[in-house]
């Protein structure tokens, strides 16, 4: 198969954004030493400012899905950081309440039992100080 100056031309303006693969990179190149006129075109060209980043206006309806999306992702995150804290007050309530209720009878006569007690008290009052 013959490669024809169409299909170079077709391969320029990647290969002029660097958006080509070594092989492809190769293969334009050695066919611009052969063409001197596309090897000047190609020369041209790369000095030419390009342009920048066009953004691309959104529909209304491209607007509302996005919306969409990101309404849905706060409720979430909301929902998610909720469950969290009341997990976390729950679990630290629990221990905090066994320690109150259930374990007086036992830990009133054992003097390790008083310092976990006193221990776990501590730290159920900091971690509630910081909700």
């Amino acid at each position: 198969m013959e490669i024809t100056k169409n299909v170079i031309l077709d391969l320029l303006p990647a290969y002029l954004a660097n958006e080509v693969v070594a092989d492809t990179r190769a293969f334009v190149e050695e066919y611009l030493e052969t063409d001197p006129e596309l090897a000047n075109v190609a020369r041209q060209l790369a000095t030419m400012e390009k342009p920048g980043y066009v953004p691309v206006p959104l529909t209304e309806d491209d607007k509302m899905k996005a919306y969409r999306k990101a309404r849905r992702l706060i409720i979430l995150t909301t929902v998610t950081l909720a469950g969290e804290i009341s997990l976390y007050a729950l679990y630290s309530s629990a221990g905090f309440l066994f320690l109150l209720i259930i374990a007086p009878a036992k830990w009133q006569t054992n003097p390790k039992l008083q310092l976990i007690v006193h221990n776990q008290f501590q730290l159920t009052s900091k971690n509630l100080m910081r909700i």
